[in-house]
């Protein structure tokens, strides 16, 4: 009886200790650990964390969801409480434990896991902003000893990295944000506002609820230029290699499969829609990536379906949809939400066969799809001419071109060299001094399209010497 009494006198006083230092920690957080710490991220997780109704459908992975999904139109269309759990550059251990504090509010009917090639092989990801946002239990833990490979305390206990703030004013700031209605109840347009004032995004974002982020940028110059990036990011091959895959981003593929399915919810893995120029430029490598993860739906009876494989007539790719080589902007986001609607009440209610919406293979789209990538233009100084090289899929068409100016931003273009199958422009045909942007439209011939790709750069135009002195001096 004395031993079990101790042992009830012990119990009680860790219990309180543990009680008392959860309630420290947890205030040390609310005082020093800034609102928006995370950035977007902390601004999904919470918008997740606050959903009242049960989350219907989820859209988890990276970026791409946060772009290109417009949960909240997507929500009315469907009927359907619509979440997207998208957070920057997340691998597929992040998706497991973020999947997971799904299920602890929720029972989802579906989930879309994305698929994007770069997940299957990025071990470094920008963890501790996901996990600065988790609740203080075990998961936090777990997933912090994967980050680092030991239990690192300043990614657990997020305040130790915000110390020096202990005697600032930003501990007011800090708390009068997080006692404020908006913040609390998170209100969206607040939360949007704060995200702006605390420069969390720029301008052209606008938090829109869900999960999703609108953006009213757009490509500038076409496809073009936005194929270099991936051009350097791919230069191993690593858009699709078996051999360079991340077996523990498999793993926890499987781990996040198994965890949903055990919950009774049908599992979708998917990507969304990306240029024709990204796809088509890595034609046999796209093959054996669709190759690949049609192995892994075998093997675990689920679904996928690669939204970048979308025949022409149901989302036809142009620029302005899209303000990189990989996100839809916002008329890009509500093109392809009108898509998805359908594609749900249609393909995934079992009404039709996915054919009818996308193409079996990347071949199959590059042969169907005849367009050109991008067009890319440089200037010869020593000859004096313009010259554009265009990147073309399977075109037998000739291609045209037409070269225009501008003097200043905003103002109109001037065409210098209407429209011909000659690529090349000569700068004398430009009637005009000083700084100028020059700009090549292409497009196949025999069509009636303003353009397919275009491309700017800039010109100093030739300056013609003024020589009315010379004549004011033969007057005298």
């Amino acid at each position: 009886m004395k031993g079990l009494k101790l042992f009830s006198k012990w119990t009680g006083k860790i219990a309180l200790f543990i009680a008392i230092l959860t309630a420290g920690i947890a205030a040390l957080e609310f005082l020093l650990v800034p609102p928006l710490a995370g950035g977007m991220t902390t601004i999904n997780y919470r918008d997740l964390m606050s959903q009242k109704q049960n989350v219907d459908i989820a859209f988890i992975g990276t970026s791409k969801i946060y772009r290109g999904i417009d949960a909240p139109t997507l929500s009315e269309s469907l009927d359907k409480n619509v979440v997207g759990m998208g957070t920057a550059a997340q691998i597929m251990t992040e998706t497991y434990y973020f999947t997971n504090e799904l299920y602890k509010k929720n029972k989802p009917e579906m989930v879309f896991i994305d698929m994007s090639t770069v997940r299957l092989y990025r071990e470094e990801s920008n963890y501790i902003n996901y996990i600065r946002n988790m609740k203080f239990n075990f998961d936090k833990f777990a997933l912090a000893k994967e980050k680092y490979g030991k239990l690192k305390i300043n990614s657990i206990l997020g305040f130790l990295n915000y110390r020096e703030q202990f005697f600032t004013g930003k501990i007011c700031e800090n708390t009068r944000i997080k006692l404020s209605k908006g913040y609390r109840d998170f209100d969206i347009e607040y939360m949007d506002k704060m995200a702006h004032e605390l420069s969390i995004v720029g301008g052209n974002s606008i938090y829109k609820g869900k999960g999703y982020w609108k953006s009213t940028s757009t490509m500038k110059d076409g496809n073009a230029g936005n194929l270099y990036f991936p051009d350097r990011y791919f230069s191993d091959g690593l858009f699709f290699n078996v051999g360079g895959i991340d077996i523990k981003q498999i793993y926890y593929l499987e781990r996040t499969i198994k965890l949903c399915k055990d919950n009774g919810t049908r599992v979708i893995l998917f990507n969304t829609v990306q240029p024709y120029a990204f796809a088509g430029s890595y034609v046999d490598q796209y093959d054996m990536y669709l190759d690949y993860v049609q192995l892994l739906v075998e093997k675990y009876g689920i679904e996928f379906y690669d939204f970048t494989m979308l025949k022409k007539d149901k989302f036809e790719r142009k620029d302005d949809l899209f303000f990189d080589w990989v996100h839809m902007n916002e008329v890009g986001a509500e093109k392809f939400e009108a898509v998805l609607a359908d594609f749900y009440n249609n393909v995934l209610n079992g009404n039709i066969d996915s054919d009818e919406y996308l193409y079996g293979s990347c071949t199959e789209l590059v042969n169907d799809c005849r367009f050109i990538y991008s067009a890319k233009i440089s200037y010869d100084a020593q000859e004096g001419l313009f010259q554009t090289a265009i990147i073309s899929g399977n075109l037998s068409e000739e291609v045209e071109y037409q070269y225009q100016y501008r003097i200043a931003e905003g103002e109109d273009f001037t065409t210098f060299r209407d429209w011909s199958t000659i690529s090349t422009a000569s700068s004398e045909l430009i009637d005009e001094s000083g700084r100028l942007t020059v700009r090549v439209n292409a497009r196949r011939s025999g069509t009636d399209l303003e353009f397919e790709q275009y491309h700017t750069m800039p010109f100093r135009g030739p300056v013609s010497p003024n020589l009315d002195w010379i004549d004011e001096l033969m007057e005298v």
